[in-house]
């Protein structure tokens, strides 16, 4: 059996090193022998004999698409079912042998454990999956290197077969939302004074008194409702459970209206933008106190091409943790409800609730990224084929029982079961369908079929295939240049088109000239003696800037800039500021002279005025005040 190994807790699907990492501590955790036994299988050809030697030459191996690629074709539909299911189950968390066998038996029917056991024997043998020892015993991890380079199975979901022509076909144009972060972050960066976020209540002296209510915004009546029981509520019935509000808008109800009227979009659309925002750093802000705007960030936002700023976007949705899709779930159906235990042995608290939708996200949106782009899918079918991978996948990142919170329909007593399908389609269905019509669409992943009853097929557009990772590039009209980087005038004024590509534009830029405006299409510099300066610290010439600006801009410098960048060059380092110095004058044209000779001033002077001025280093005053003392001089200090 394996070492024991606990898994990556800040693993970033997004960063490559941190995917890298994770395949390295997976392979760490197996013997030499699994290790050795792995390249064989594969002819892979490994040297050395130390442990750290192996796993890094099999991580090169692991780290190349055409290596899985070829495993993976080896496969046949009962293993590739098995690996699409550990590629959801095992990729994220690590799954027990014994649930895992389970939960394939149920979806092959009639294979018996022993068959399941050795189609997962199988992939582990091939290095798809690798296994170590846990607390409930021998469990599996697929490494997200592996995840992330099986390519898209056509079995795993049967396309929309009817006519795609007769739904009502709606998708958001390409990077409209990249225009409306923008929108929301210039309207709180142009106000005269920084705008504040909401006020939320004062908590009440029961909800300090009680530690399940610290921390949540509970509704009103319910909190009347216990005052006016006894605390015998703690111990019985439905006054046991609270229903559950999401934290509102940092946005005020005046803010929203007047970003609705200047970007026609929802409190939906805006809500997310302003806490994508958030997740990106470009907005800072707490209830009730100022939102903080960062101007250099969004700056550099904005330097990239509007594929990248989208790609961007979705990283901070994915490793958003303090908003949830199910919002839009309370807000948009009223017939359902969340609740919580409030009992004295619950310790769920807000943000381990919203940390855990969030990982229901990511599982829904991981096995989005296992279908084909281009095909129309059936949005029941997706929602049926997640309930069979995964039937309580709302709950897969707890730590505690599912009795902490559950999905209720309002009004009722009557708990939805994950394990009935009636219920799991009433109330674990919507969070899907709302990463479905929320996020995904709003980002343009999606295109999504309507029939009269509401969402009934979606596809993954051609960007949505390059921001789930499905392709490497996309090319689009509007990151096409259109003309040159950077517009020159000839009082130092600097345009810069955003979304431009090479570095170098911004470099010098950033080292020579002062960022005086923003835009979604352009930034303003100004260039003055003062910038100019900076950059000549830094190691820049006249020339060279000259020479950058030139480059990005393809045309000259207009020639009185021209000048101006040289004379202030040639003028660098003429004249010499000093602070922090004190002035010795001398009576006579020879004391200096003397004093050099006996005493340690040479080592201090900063400069020499003349023969009876000079300057010295201010700390030095003390230390030569007492040498001059020592050989008979009586100095004044001023």
């Amino acid at each position: 059996m394996s070492d024991n190994i606990e898994p990556l807790d800040d693993l970033d699907e997004s960063d490559p090193q941190s995917i890298e990492q994770e395949l390295v501590n997976l392979l760490q955790a197996q013997t030499v022998n699994k290790l050795r036994d792995i390249a064989r299988r594969r002819s892979w050809k490994l040297r050395g004999t130390r442990k750290d030697d192996l796993v890094k030459q099999l991580v090169q191996h692991y780290l190349d698409d055409h290596n899985i690629v070829e495993i993976v074709e080896t496969l046949d539909d009962e293993r590739r079912l098995a690996l699409e299911f550990l590629i959801l189950r095992a990729s994220l968390t690590p799954i027990i042998k014994s649930q895992a066998v389970k939960t394939i038996r149920q979806l092959k029917g009639r294979r018996s454990q022993r068959e399941v056991s050795t189609i997962l024997h199988d992939l582990q043998k091939l290095g798809l999956i690798l296994s170590f020892q846990s607390r409930g015993g021998e469990a599996y991890r697929l490494p997200v290197a592996v995840a992330q380079r099986v390519p898209p199975w056509p079995g795993i979901l049967v396309p929309f077969e009817d006519d795609p022509d007769q739904l009502d076909v709606r998708r958001s144009p390409d990077f409209a939302l990249t225009q409306i972060v923008y929108q929301v972050w210039q309207y709180l960066h142009d106000s005269p004074r920084p705008k504040k976020a909401r006020s939320l209540p004062q908590p009440t002296q029961l909800e300090r008194q009680w530690p399940a209510l610290k921390g949540w915004l509970n509704p009103q009546k319910e909190l009347e409702e216990i005052k006016r029981s006894d605390n015998r509520f703690w111990y019985s019935g439905r006054q046991q459970s609270m229903s559950v509000w999401f934290f509102p808008p940092a946005l005020t109800d005046d803010d929203l209206a007047e970003l609705r009227r200047r970007t026609a979009s929802t409190d939906d659309i805006i809500t997310f933008a302003f806490n994508l925002l958030t997740s990106l750093g470009l907005l800072r802000w707490k209830y009730g106190g100022e939102i903080q705007v960062d101007r250099d960030g969004m700056a550099t936002f904005l330097t990239h091409p509007n594929t990248r700023r989208l790609a961007v976007l979705v990283a901070g949705w994915i490793n958003l943790h303090w908003w949830s899709e199910m919002e839009l779930v309370l807000r948009h159906r009223k017939h359902l409800q969340l609740r919580r235990n409030i009992g004295f042995h619950s310790n769920l608290t807000y943000n381990s609730l919203v940390q855990e939708l969030a990982q229901a996200r990511m599982i829904a949106l991981i096995l989005l990224r296992r279908l084909t782009p281009g095909k129309w899918y059936r949005a029941a079918d997706f929602r049926q084929l997640l309930r069979r991978f995964w039937p309580n996948y709302l709950h897969a990142a707890s730590s505690a029982p599912t009795t902490y919170w559950w999905m209720e329909t309002a009004g009722s007593d009557y708990k939805l079961s994950p394990d009935k399908a009636e219920d799991w389609e009433a109330g674990h269905g919507p969070f899907v369908t709302a990463c479905l019509e929320g996020p995904l669409a709003w980002l343009g992943v999606v295109t999504l079929g309507y029939e009269r009853q509401g969402l009934e097929a979606f596809q993954i557009t051609d960007l949505g295939a390059y921001l789930l990772g499905l392709r490497e590039s996309y090319v689009d009209a509007q990151d096409k240049p259109t003309g040159p980087a950077l517009t020159i005038r000839d009082d130092g004024t600097v345009f810069a088109r955003t979304g431009y590509s090479s570095t170098g534009a911004y470099e010098v830029l950033n080292a020579a000239a002062r960022m005086e405006e923003t835009s979604a299409q352009q930034f303003r510099y100004q260039i003055t003696a003062a910038t100019a300066q900076q950059a000549f610290e830094q190691g820049w010439t006249g020339q060279a800037i000259l020479n950058e600006l030139e480059k990005h801009s393809g045309a000259p410098v207009p020639k009185s800039f021209q000048e101006q960048i040289l004379n202030w060059a040639q003028g660098y380092g003429q004249v010499h500021l000093y602070d922090e110095v004190t002035l010795i004058e001398f009576a006579d044209d020879f004391a200096l002279r003397e004093l050099l000779a006996s005493t340690s001033l040479a080592q201090h002077m900063v400069y020499q005025f003349s023969p009876r001025l000079i300057a010295i280093e201010s700390d030095a005053v003390d230390i030569l005040h007492e040498e001059l003392v020592r050989q008979g001089h009586t100095p004044r200090i001023e």
